[in-house]
């Protein structure tokens, strides 16, 4: 992660602590200790780069992007308990944004680490959930579009493009660009 080795060990010691403990660790308690571990191992990076870390040129403080991981990382603790941990609540007694982040299968590890490292979330932020991570991965982000919103695909008729026709939109906002750039 640019050439941060001690950056992406701190980073990599809670990303692998929280898919660890979502993937095996079947209790009621999980989304707690997931959030007790990740905020507690913010805290201890905070507290050594206010105190213990010489103040140097060339070192980049790590724990900015730590704090978005650990929002991202208790998020996705909380949603794959609401999805997956049934015999402790009812999933239907869960409210209607919480039945529609809710993780229903534990991801593969590739795709977790493509979550917790997606580049404009963890340097710049802001943290989203999972639930929209995989909705764009898997380029179905606008299915929740209204039906005359869908554009037709040429090839058949009955199916209908996730994706809705922005070129004009995008022309634009390239051209606006450049006018400002210039």
């Amino acid at each position: 992660v640019l050439d941060l080795y001690k950056g992406f060990q701190t980073l990599f010691i809670s990303t692998t602590f929280t898919y660890v403990i979502t993937r095996f660790y079947h209790s009621s308690f999980m989304p707690h200790l997931n959030f007790i571990f990740v905020m507690g191992h913010l805290a201890i990076n905070h507290l050594h780069a206010q105190f213990l870390n010489e103040q140097s040129t060339d070192s980049i403080d790590i724990t900015g992007s730590q704090m978005v991981l650990v929002m991202k990382l208790t998020s996705f603790a909380w949603s794959y308990y609401d999805g997956s941990y049934t015999e402790d609540h009812d999933f239907n007694e869960l409210s209607e944004y919480q039945k529609s982040r809710a993780i229903r299968q534990h991801p593969s590890i590739l795709k977790f680490l493509a979550y917790a490292y997606f580049y404009p979330t963890l340097l710049t932020g802001p943290s989203f959930d999972f639930a929209d991570f995989d909705s764009w991965l898997n380029c179905e982000m606008f299915r929740d579009l209204p039906e005359s919103k869908k554009p037709k695909r040429r090839s058949d008729p009955n199916k209908r493009r996730q994706i809705p026709k922005n070129g004009r939109l995008a022309f634009w906002k390239a051209l606006q660009g450049l006018t400002w750039l210039f």
